[in-house]
């Protein structure tokens, strides 16, 4: 009696859990259904390309076909722009070290060019103190002696001579100039037919013609004239006082004082 009762027992305890399951499953496939009519209807509603693209925008380092192709030309244009840039940086580069090249080697020039200028000036007031020591040397011995040097002077080295003879002082060289011959004074004092100007300064050479004997003046303008630079001498003779230039034109030929009278009235 108690089997059969323990029989029943079992019997309906495994009816109850058929049926439990049963429910269980039931319930699930409803829950199932309901989740996907939920889901088309919200499809349906919001429209599902809408609903795709914002869950992937939400999902890092997902993108859509047209994004990944701007991108990538986008990439492609700044690599490109970079290149060019690169491209640029080195013209400029090698731009920048020719004109380098160039300013070095015009540096060196100029330090070249400087040097040799340094140079020049040393050597020209080195002649400078030389031609004062023999100007000085000249002024401080007789004149007629000093003459002689100054002519031997002028067949060997004229702008020498005439450097030096500027440098004596106007008493001394006139002096000097009445001991030398009248073509080798008009040499002394820088006088040529080819020039307008004097290798000694016009003020020196009229303060040398208003020292000077009469005589010997007019020896020289004579051999000036001679030369054909007969306006050299009406030139010097109009920066002298009148008392002298008359001294000097007595002592000259009547025909040449004559004819220099008349060019100075003009």
């Amino acid at each position: 009696m108690s089997e059969a009762v323990k029989q029943t027992t079992d019997y309906e305890k495994k009816t109850k859990k058929k049926k439990s399951k049963k429910l269980l499953i039931f319930l699930l496939i409803l829950l199932l259904l309901f989740t996907l009519s939920f889901v088309t209807v919200r499809f349906n509603l919001f429209g599902s390309k809408n609903v795709v693209d914002n869950l992937l925008k939400k999902v890092p380092f997902i993108e859509t076909a047209k994004d990944k192709s701007e991108k990538d030309k986008l990439i492609n244009s700044l690599q490109n722009e970079i290149s060019n840039l690169k491209s640029n940086i080195t013209k400029l580069n090698s731009t920048v070290k020719e004109k380098d090249t160039k300013i070095s080697e015009l540096t060196k020039q100029i330090e070249s060019l400087t040097n040799e200028l340094a140079k020049k000036n040393k050597e020209q007031e080195d002649r400078q103190n030389k031609l004062k020591n023999y100007a000085n040397y000249l002024t401080s011995m007789d004149s007629k002696k000093a003459a002689k040097i100054l002519e031997s002077l002028i067949s060997s080295d004229a702008k020498m001579a005439q450097d030096i003879f500027s440098l004596i002082p106007t008493e001394n060289a006139s002096e000097i100039l009445s001991n030398i011959s009248a073509d080798k004074s008009i040499i002394l004092l820088g006088v040529s037919n080819n020039s307008k100007t004097n290798s000694v300064a016009d003020e020196t050479i009229t303060k040398i013609y208003s020292a000077m004997d009469d005589s010997i003046a007019a020896s020289i303008f004579e051999s000036m004239i001679t030369n054909k630079n007969t306006a050299t001498v009406v030139s010097i003779l109009k920066s002298l006082d009148t008392k002298k230039i008359s001294s000097i034109l007595s002592k000259m030929n009547p025909t040449n004082a004559a004819q220099i009278t008349k060019l100075m009235q003009q």
